[in-house]
C-alpha cells in the first residue's frame, strides 16, 4: 500500500509504507515532511500491522479529519482507501494499492526512493531517512509519472475541494427554453391581466357607449385556462330554492363558509360535491346599479330589447363579483375546501320578487379569481361599464 499525499491545489505525490510507523508532520526529523501552513511538527503517524493501517493524531494544532470527523489525539483510528485522512485544512492522505500505483508508473520511481532510504538508514542511524514533498516532487521521474496521473487528479483533490460542475448544451438549452417561456408567460400574463383593465382606456367613450346587439355578434369563445365546473353543477332557479330551503351550516364544510363569509345573512348547503353558499345581493346590487351605465340611444336608433337584457346582466354580473370581493377572504383554507365545487349564490329582490344569480367555480379557479380581482377593476367598471370585467370569464360559469 501506498500513501498519496495532495497538498492544496498541487499534484499529488505517492510515499511508499516501508515501516511499521511513519510519522508525518513539519518537523525535518520527520519521515515525511510536509512544510505547509496548518501542519504541526509532529502532526500524524501512520500505522501498519497484520495488513491494516492505522492513525493516531500527535496532539496537533489544527487536527486531523477522517469524514469531517476530528480524531482523539493518542487515538488509534483505523485508515483504509475509502476514506482519506485531511491535515488541517490544506493536506489530504490518501491510501492507495500497489496495484494502483504500478497501474500508473510509480513503482519504479519509488523504489529507487525507498532504497536510497534503507541504504542511509543502515549506516548506524536508527532513523529513517528524512524524503519532503520537495525532494519528491524534484525528482524527474517523479514528475513524468505524475503526467500520466493528470486524470485521477481532479478525483482526488475533491474531497478537499469540490470541482465546479459543468453544465452540457443540452442543459444550457434547456434553461434558454426555460426562461424564454417564463418570459413569454410573465409578458402575456401582464397584458391580459395585470394591465388588462388599463387598455380600456385606448377605446373611444363614444364607441363604449354605443351598444350592440348580441345577435348580431359573433363569438368564438376562447378555450379556458383553467377547469370549469361540470354542467351537472349548473341547476335552475327552482332547483335552488329548493336547496337553500334544506338543512345548512350543520357539517364542517358547510360551517367554515357560513363563519367565512361576511355577508349580513348567509347560508351553505352541501348537495353532494358541491357547496352552494347563498348571500345577500341587495346591497351589492345597488352599488352595481351606480358602476354600470344603462344604454343610450346612438345615432337616432332607439334602445333595443337585448341591450336592455345585456345590461340588466352586466348589472347582475357586477354585483355578484363585488359581493364576493367584499364578503370572501382571499386566504380561503383550501385543505377544507378539497375538491368540492362551489357555487356561490346572490340573493335580491327586484320589484317585490325574489331573484337569484350564481358564480360556480372549481378550488383552483376560485383561488386566482380572488388573486387576480382587485378593487380598481370596480372603480374602472364606473368609467367602462361591466366589460372591464372580461378577463375574468374564464374563472367561473355563471348562471
Amino acid at each position: 500500500m501506498r500513501i498519496e499525499i495532495v497538498v492544496d491545489n498541487q499534484d499529488p505525490v505517492i510515499f511508499p509504507l516501508n515501516k511499521p510507523r511513519l510519522l508525518i508532520g513539519s518537523q525535518e526529523t520527520c519521515d515525511i515532511v510536509i512544510s505547509t501552513r496548518g501542519i504541526s511538527r509532529k502532526h500524524l503517524s501512520v500505522i501498519v500491522e497484520n495488513d491494516s493501517y492505522f492513525v493516531i493524531d500527535q496532539g496537533s494544532t489544527n487536527g486531523s479529519y477522517i469524514n469531517e470527523e476530528r480524531l482523539v489525539p493518542g487515538k488509534k483510528t483505523e485508515f483504509t482507501s475509502f476514506f482519506p485522512v485531511r491535515l488541517g485544512l490544506n493536506v489530504l492522505l490518501i491510501l492507495i494499492s500497489d496495484e494502483e500505483a504500478n497501474g500508473l508508473g510509480f513503482n519504479s520511481a519509488l523504489k529507487n526512493l525507498a532504497s536510497s532510504s534503507s541504504s542511509q538508514s543502515s549506516e548506524g542511524s536508527e532513523s529513517t531517512k528524512v524524503i519532503s514533498l520537495k525532494d519528491l516532487k524534484s525528482s524527474s521521474a517523479t514528475d513524468s509519472l505524475l503526467k500520466k496521473k493528470q486524470d485521477s487528479v481532479l478525483k482526488r483533490k475533491s474531497a478537499l475541494k469540490p470541482p465546479p460542475k459543468k453544465t452540457s448544451d443540452k442543459t444550457r438549452m434547456l434553461y434558454v427554453k426555460l426562461l424564454s417561456a417564463i418570459l413569454f408567460g410573465g409578458s402575456l400574463y401582464w397584458q391580459l391581466f395585470l394591465n388588462a383593465p388599463e387598455m380600456i382606456d385606448e377605446v373611444p367613450a363614444s364607441k363604449v357607449q354605443k351598444f350592440v346587439s348580441p345577435k348580431a355578434q359573433k363569438v368564438i369563445p376562447l378555450p379556458p385556462r383553467f377547469p370549469l365546473v361540470d354542467d351537472s353543477v349548473l341547476v335552475t332557479p327552482s332547483k335552488l330554492a329548493t336547496i337553500e330551503k334544506d338543512i345548512h351550516c350543520t357539517n364542517d364544510i358547510e360551517k367554515y363558509f357560513c363563519d367565512s363569509m361576511t355577508s349580513p345573512t348567509k347560508s351553505a348547503v352541501q348537495v353532494g360535491t358541491s357547496i352552494f353558499i347563498f348571500f345577500d345581493g341587495n346591497l351589492a346590487l345597488q352599488k352595481a346599479k351606480e358602476m354600470i351605465r344603462p344604454p343610450v340611444p346612438a345615432d337616432g336608433v332607439q334602445v333595443s330589447g337585448d341591450d336592455w337584457l345585456r345590461f340588466d346582466n352586466d348589472v347582475r354580473l357586477t354585483a355578484a363579483l363585488y359581493s364576493l370581493s367584499l364578503y370572501l377572504p382571499k386566504d380561503l383554507n383550501y385543505a377544507i375546501i378539497g375538491d368540492y365545487n362551489l357555487v356561490f349564490v346572490m340573493k335580491t329582490t327586484n320589484n317585490n320578487q325574489s331573484e337569484m344569480f350564481s358564480l360556480a367555480f372549481v378550488p383552483a379557479s376560485l383561488k386566482k379569481f380572488l388573486s387576480v380581482l382587485e378593487p380598481r377593476h370596480f372603480e374602472l367598471a364606473q368609467k367602462y361599464n361591466a366589460q372591464v370585467f372580461n378577463f375574468l370569464n374564464e374563472y367561473y360559469r355563471a348562471f
